[in-house]
């Protein structure tokens, strides 16, 4: 009897390993993110995991590259970690992205500056014959580092050169130089908070005190340059 009963006991306990290993949430972390999964294409969910660290944070991580044939594509990316971010806050958790980049619109100097003190890569380079690169748009993007920047040399290739011209993970650095022939427009920088850009103050010479990738007149409003796709026939 002692015997069949530990051969009962096993049985359950091995039982109960098998349903919480093979009919659990599909969903990593928490259940409650099982909703932000549902805005993923049933075919493209590969790559994208939810999880918590040690401090108590929640991780967004993605692996491999968006637009691949089984992960996220940009747009539903972006869908997702809007979602993920909105129910961490309620849960008053922060959050930590893995491997992910969010870009607004902003001026190209300004991710070059802030890329070059992060650890990871690429990083971006050009030289100061190049200056107006600093005030290139780029964004809105998601992704990785490697693929946000791919898709801006694409999407841009009628005013920028880039080397390489197509980044990879293993790329340390992308190095931008301006065409002879671009065509740059300059537009208005949407504020990202609705209120206008906080003035910069003026030097001596009664110039503004500012960054290379700062363009504001005395209203608070903003600029940067925007590429303005020419035709082949006119390359």
């Amino acid at each position: 009897m002692r015997i069949f009963a530990v051969i009962l006991v096993c049985s359950v306990v091995v039982g109960a390993i098998y349903i919480i290993i093979f009919l659990r949430s599909p969903y990593p972390y928490d259940e409650d993110y099982a909703v932000c999964y549902a805005l993923l294409p049933e075919k493209r969910k590969a790559g994208i995991s939810v999880k918590g660290n040690k401090k108590g944070h929640i991780e967004i991580a993605l692996k491999g590259e968006v637009d691949q044939t089984n992960t996220p594509s940009e747009s539903h990316l972006k869908l997702f970690l809007e979602c993920v971010i909105r129910i961490a806050k309620q849960k008053g958790k922060k959050i930590k992205l893995v491997n992910i980049v969010r870009l607004p619109q902003e001026p190209l100097g300004q991710v070059r500056n802030r890329w070059s003190r992060e650890k990871d890569i690429p990083k971006l380079a050009w030289t100061r014959s190049n200056d107006r690169l600093n005030l290139i748009r780029i964004g809105d993007a998601v992704g990785t580092k490697a693929g946000v920047i791919r898709r801006w040399c694409n999407e841009n290739a009628s005013c920028v050169q880039c080397e390489p011209e197509k980044p990879n993970e293993n790329t340390e650095t992308v190095t931008i130089s301006l065409k002879p022939n671009a065509q740059l427009e300059r537009q208005e920088m949407p504020s990202t908070t609705g209120d206008p850009w906080p003035v910069p103050p003026k030097g001596h010479d009664g110039k503004p005190i500012a960054e290379p990738w700062q363009d504001i007149d005395d209203n608070g409003t903003r600029y940067f340059l925007v590429c303005k796709a020419t035709s082949s026939r006119g390359e």
